[in-house]
């Protein structure tokens, strides 16, 4: 996910260019709306020295050192400025803490296609004066780390300062069209940019692969930066509209990140506009079972998680798995996210019974591709529920279309019925486990064993063997919305 390091970049500058300045007198981050016709003291154009001072030693710097007395000449700045106050402080301001919906620069909204151009320019141009290091701190500074102010030289720290008050003067003073783009125009273009941006570092011979705690000391740092700064080259020589609507997602949007983070985090929303019953063939939907003829009892359910495996080298992995009821026809719709605190893919996914017969993967590091679906020979195996496990019988499970070159349909076999409640404390009813294995031409086993809960008309994941080993679902807590 290399638009992801850009993003990272760009709010890491932005938490940094702040300079702390939530310490100056009468200044406000975020602007109640119930407040904002409470009239405010006027701002300071000038701050005494003990306040500048006590600010830049907030900073971590010596207040008497020539880095110490940039940082504070640009805190007042911040501070007395007419535009960086109205950009940073009033009119939402800045948020470090953004994530889901909210924009960490609500200012960015102002800026038109050719203001955010000239501010990927400005920004592609102070990164590639950093090292490998000083790149990594940039990344960090966005949750309020300010190591790269310790790191970076006096006319460092004067250079990152200049560049963001002509992003402030250029926010500030930026009259554009409002513009709005589809969740499909914003995660096509994004993943355009991501195999451009691939294909760049190949012909540099850099490293595709994203960064990883188990690099050598140094080589992530030094990856990271590469392929940030490959990005926002890409980026700026990308044709239009690609270019227009992936600095649009970097810049304008309405959410922190790119739109690869925020559907991975608000995963409700997709499931409604993408993953409705009628979005499914019109000749699969007469296989299926009518609206309301299977009441389920809930509308949501979402399971916490680990996966652990002793073998690999991330001994436990979090991830949630989250089921939507699909109107009360049997079938359920499926998201299954890994790391939800630092999401980078999703798999979403329509089941019936044991069967997905839809199922869509969402990462920043693939092309963006419609779902893909059970293959219209096969849907008669939905018909009078087929597709639900009984205890003890043997299932072919094909695979969906397209398929990829090389992968086999998975032959499954239910065991014997059991209390869903040994699954978990808090779910009902009777359970019974469906065991699935697929072998690949180069004779790579994929193992998986899931419970299905009749109650629910779940599967819900308790081992898997691959590449890595055994890795064992470990639920720790369901919550289940009637």
């Amino acid at each position: 996910m290399k638009l992801s390091l850009c993003a990272a970049a760009l709010l890491g500058l932005i938490a940094l260019s702040d300079l702390h300045a939530a310490e100056a007198p009468s200044v406000q981050h975020r602007t109640d709306a119930a407040q904002a016709d409470v009239p405010r003291p006027p701002m300071p154009t000038t701050l005494p020295p003990e306040v500048i001072a006590k600010a830049v030693a907030g900073m971590g710097l010596d207040p008497d050192s020539e880095k110490g007395q940039i940082a504070g000449r640009w805190f007042e700045h911040s501070v007395a400025d007419p535009d960086w106050r109205a950009m940073l402080y009033q009119n939402g301001g800045l948020d470090l803490k953004a994530s889901g919906d909210t924009p960490t620069y609500s200012g960015g909204a102002r800026l038109g296609p050719e203001d955010r151009l000239k501010v990927i320019r400005l920004i592609t141009g102070f990164a590639s004066t950093l090292t490998p290091s000083e790149c990594e701190a940039l990344f960090t500074s966005r949750k309020g780390d300010d190591k790269l102010l310790k790191q970076l030289s006096a006319k460092q720290l004067d250079d990152m300062m200049k560049t963001f008050d002509v992003f402030i003067q250029t926010t500030a003073h930026a009259h554009s069209e409002p513009e709005s783009y589809s969740i499909d125009q914003l995660l096509e273009a994004g993943s355009d940019i991501e195999a451009r941006t691939e294909a760049a570092l190949k012909r540099e011979h850099l490293d595709t692969d994203p960064p990883s705690d188990t690099d050598a000391p140094g080589k992530s740092h030094d990856q990271s930066c590469k392929q940030m700064l490959t990005t926002f080259r890409t980026l700026q020589d990308a044709p239009d509209p690609t270019r227009r609507i992936v600095t649009w997602d970097l810049l304008s949007s309405p959410w922190a990140g790119t739109v690869f983070t925020h559907v991975l985090r608000t995963p409700d929303a997709f499931v409604a506009s993408h993953f409705d019953l009628n979005r499914l063939p019109a000749d699969m939907q007469q296989h299926l079972p009518a609206p309301g003829s299977r009441p389920l009892g809930y509308t949501k359910i979402v399971i916490e998680g680990d996966w652990e495996n002793s073998t690999a080298e991330e001994k436990r992995t979090p991830y949630e798995e989250t089921y939507w009821n699909l109107s009360d026809t049997g079938l359920v719709n499926r998201f299954t996210l890994g790391h939800p605190e630092k999401p980078s893919f999703g798999y979403f996914s329509t089941e019936y019974g044991y069967k997905s017969i839809r199922g869509q993967r969402i990462s920043g590091g693939e092309a963006y591709a419609a779902p893909k679906l059970l293959a219209p020979s096969t849907y008669r195996m939905l018909d009078d529920g087929g597709v639900i496990p009984q205890p003890n019988r043997v299932y072919l499970s094909p695979r969906l279309q397209p398929v990829a070159q090389g992968v086999h349909d998975a032959q499954c076999e239910s065991l014997g019925k059991y209390p869903a409640s040994q699954v978990f404390k808090d779910f009902t009813g009777d359970a019974v486990d469906v065991n699935c294995k697929s072998v690949n031409d180069n004779g790579v086993t994929y193992q998986n064993r899931e419970a299905y809960l009749y109650d629910y008309g779940i599967s819900v994941s308790l081992f898997e063997i691959d590449k890595d080993g055994l890795s064992v679902s470990r639920i720790r807590k369901v919550t289940i919305t009637r």
